[in-house]
């Protein structure tokens, strides 16, 4: 930069350009080594700076004008900021290079490097140290601008106390408040009214050798001792006795909170479907669960759904915050923060309204931003030189939503799944920008469960039976107990319930880390055969898994058995034996065979789906219940689902019912295939699924494909086969629709013969085996 002093026509170095570094300091003390530089000789107080080509001061005191050409960059330097010795703040008195008009804003001592005149901070200004100007937070005064909301150190709180600077409701004030519903602690309210208040649960202390149990001192040996001892014991204090399951009730006030035990541990779940869980689920909405379905910006709530409204602009009336554009009302008016105005009179004195808000001229944010604009860095607002969030006006960052209260909230989650859908990887679900496992909204991979109270994936678990071994003969004479014992594998994560279907036996041992458990009878055991089945059933009830194991028991004195050894009869009985036990055997496959073609027997491949359908009476449903009897009878568990199963259970032995699940089905598409999957939880090898004849005339076609063709894909990943039944002439154009779904249809007919009615049977097509289709007579 060349300048040159136009008003005084004077200049240093007998009027010559002097390039900078040559003997400067003689003719020239402002040139800063990089400029070619005339000054005026007279002695002014500035900084010049160059701007579109003309030099300009700045705070000019007596500057002259000046011209300039090769416009470059001012590095006049000023003096470093300092303070006086005794503490007070200081400014630089006029020098010929610059004045700078407070050297900095904390009282210290410091070392002058030259003359300064000192300036008392103004009284009251003076505050930890740091000379703070009147409108600054912390002041002690609630100035014009300042708010609860922003500043509550100086304006207090209207509800609540101030911390950190925001009126916030303490954590607790009573030790009412700090009730945890564990009637085996103690509870407390720590510093109770204040910012440091905290809730505290001090277990209570028993006597040695007694533990606590429902608000009791107990005796420890109480538990195990094989039963659950009705308002001394629950599933927290003794799982060995009560098994896993609900631990406490409710939290009063807390509808959806749910306590469950695992292990001896409570753990606090939410139940699903309830408003007060913090998610927006079926049944709900913003007019029956606001807290859980609360409206965007700009949107009120009719019939109970969030729809959009014309809001008001900045600077019209109103009489409150959700009827304005900006989320603000205050005093009558719309505006994006801090006190709304439509005119400077309404302001306190030395604000002006701008933008419809009043602000104090020149006040900035901390980024530069003036008071009454928005930031870029978006949604805050410069009010006063005091942040705050007002998104309707200054907008969200990309990916984010502006919600009533002016903040901006996540759309997506990390993996990019959209707020409130489920994620490609399940169970998770993103809520407000995080990931949470739901599996009951979102599912599980393929092979896990969902465990609807945690909201967590499981595997199912597994039963096996160790002892005794299947049709083992135990004598009680002997052994005096009879007991069976083996291992639940898998799905150990989550709480469940085993169970024996026989009320002679207890649940004796259970080991919730290994799975190990024990059953074993309290009352005698009928002689001869026996069988009993372990079921492992989740939170809700629903069955995962059973295992069934038969055997017989005698009771004779001990050391008999080893009378009875082959070794010990002579040759010609064990020859007898022998051929009676040959001639049995073959009976056994003779007249099942003989008696099948009388009634019909046919032999269907494993997992076979297959149809039966006939006129009423002619005993289609007799045929299916005695290929489930027959399967049983092979050794299979089968399972039977109706309407009314009391009816089927009247076909079968209580040995076979032993064998057999029976499902009461609700004549509703989606409740059944609900008790499908809880069917299968079982592992029957053969189903009898009697339900078509209510639901034919009650969906169409289309529906009723959708259901079997989904329901039939859970049945063959299973391995499980199906007979479904149904009478002809309900619906013949449905029936003819779903027929091509099965592997196979069986048909039966009535036919009157010499004054009887005989019943006829064939197969009229099957997809996985060669049948003939001549009619067969039944019965």
């Amino acid at each position: 930069m060349i300048c040159e002093d136009l008003l005084s026509q004077v200049t240093c170095c007998d009027g010559q350009l002097v390039p900078c570094g040559q003997d400067i300091l003689a003719c020239n003390p402002y040139c800063d080594g990089d400029k070619l530089c005339s000054y005026p000789s007279n002695q002014v107080t500035c900084e010049k700076v160059c701007t579109s080509g003309v030099c300009h001061c700045q705070n000019p005191i007596s500057c002259g004008s000046a011209s300039c050409t090769s416009c470059g960059t001012s590095t006049v330097s000023c003096p470093a900021a300092y303070c006086s010795s005794d503490g007070k703040l200081c400014t630089y008195p006029p020098t010929a290079s610059c004045e700078i008009p407070c050297s900095g804003n904390t009282c210290g001592s410091c070392t002058a490097t030259c003359t300064a005149t000192c300036v008392d901070c103004p009284s009251g200004q003076c505050i930890g140290g740091e000379c703070l100007s009147a409108t600054t937070c912390g002041n002690g005064v609630c100035d014009a601008g300042e708010s609860q909301e922003g500043c509550c150190k100086d304006c207090g709180c209207n509800t609540g106390i101030c911390c950190d600077n925001k009126c916030v409701t303490p954590k607790c004030t009573t030790p009412s408040q700090c009730a945890d519903a564990d009637p085996c602690t103690q509870d407390a309210c720590s510093n109770p009214g204040t910012c440091s208040a905290s809730c505290t649960h001090t277990p209570i202390s028993c006597p040695t050798g007694q533990i606590c149990s429902n608000g009791q001192c107990i005796s420890a040996t109480s538990c195990p001792n094989g039963k659950c001892d009705s308002g001394i014991e629950d599933c927290c204090s003794c799982p060995e006795d009560c098994g896993a399951g609900t631990c406490l009730g409710d939290v009063p006030g807390e509808v959806c909170k749910k306590y469950i035990c695992s292990g001896k541990t409570r753990v606090e779940t939410y139940k699903e479907n309830c408003c007060g869980n913090r998610i927006c689920e079926g049944g709900e909405g913003c007019g029956n669960c606001p807290s859980d379905c609360s409206c965007n910006f700009g949107e009120e709530c009719r019939n109970n759904q969030c729809v959009g409204k014309k809001l008001l602009e900045d600077g019209e009336e109103c009489s409150e915050s959700k009827e304005c554009a900006s989320g603000h009302c205050e005093f009558g008016y719309c505006c994006a923060a801090g006190l709304c105005c439509r005119k400077d009179s309404e302001c306190s004195r030395g604000e002006v309204c701008k933008n419809y808000v009043c602000q104090i001229p020149g006040m900035n944010c901390s980024d530069g931003t003036p008071s009454g604009e928005c930031s870029p860095d978006k949604p805050k607002y410069c009010n006063n030189g005091n942040w705050v969030h007002a998104c309707p006006t200054c907008g969200c960052p990309e990916g984010k939503i502006c919600t009533m209260d002016g903040k901006c909230y996540g759309l997506d989650c990390g993996d990019g799944t959209a707020r409130d859908t489920c994620s490609n990887n399940k169970p998770y679900f993103c809520m407000d920008g995080a990931l949470v496992s739901k599996c009951s909204k979102c599912g599980c991979p393929e092979g896990l469960l969902c465990d609807r109270i945690t909201q967590i994936c499981y595997e199912r678990p597994g039963i096996s039976i160790a002892s005794p071994l299947e049709n083992q003969t135990i004598n009680v004479g002997e052994e005096k107990k009879v007991v069976v014992s083996g291992m639940i594998s898998k799905g150990r994560e989550i709480t469940y319930s085993i169970e024996g279907n026989d009320s002679r036996f207890i649940l004796s041992r259970y080991d919730a880390s290994s799975g190990e458990f024990a059953f074993e009878n309290v009352s005698p055991v009928t002689d001869d055969y026996n069988s009993f089945r372990v079921s492992v059933a989740d939170n809700e009830g629903n069955l995962l898994a059973n295992r069934t194991r038969g055997f017989r028991v005698i009771d004779a004195p001990a050391g008999i058995t080893n009378l009875l050894s082959l070794q010990d009869l002579p040759w010609e009985i064990v020859q007898f034996v022998l051929l009676l036990l040959f001639v049995i055997v073959l009976l056994n496959a003779i007249i099942p065979f003989a008696r099948g073609l009388g009634r019909g027997m046919l032999v269907f491949p494993e997992g076979s789906i297959v149809l039966v359908e006939g006129t009423v009476g002619s005993g289609e449903e007799e045929f299916c219940l005695d290929m489930v009897r027959r399967k049983v009878k092979d050794g299979k568990f089968c399972a039977v689902l109706s309407y009314d199963p009391r009816k089927e259970e009247g076909w079968f032995s209580e040995w076979e019912k032993n064998r057999l699940l029976f499902i009461k089905a609700e004549p509703d598409i989606n409740e059944i295939a609900l008790s499908i999957s809880k069917m299968l939880g079982g592992e029957p090898r053969l189903a009898f699924i009697n339900v078509l004849n209510l639901l034919i005339p009650k969906y169409n076609s289309e529906e009723l494909t959708d259901f079997l063709s989904t329901n039939f894909a859970k049945l063959r990943d299973a391995k499980c086969g199906a007979i479904f039944c149904v009478d002809k002439g309900i619906n013949e154009e449905v029936l003819s629709a779903i027929e091509g779904l099965f592997d196979g249809v069986v048909e039966f007919r009535v036919e009157e013969e010499k004054g009887k009615l005989n019943s006829y049977f064939r197969v009229k097509e099957f997809k996985l085996k060669k049948f003939d289709s001549d009619w067969r007579r039944f019965k």
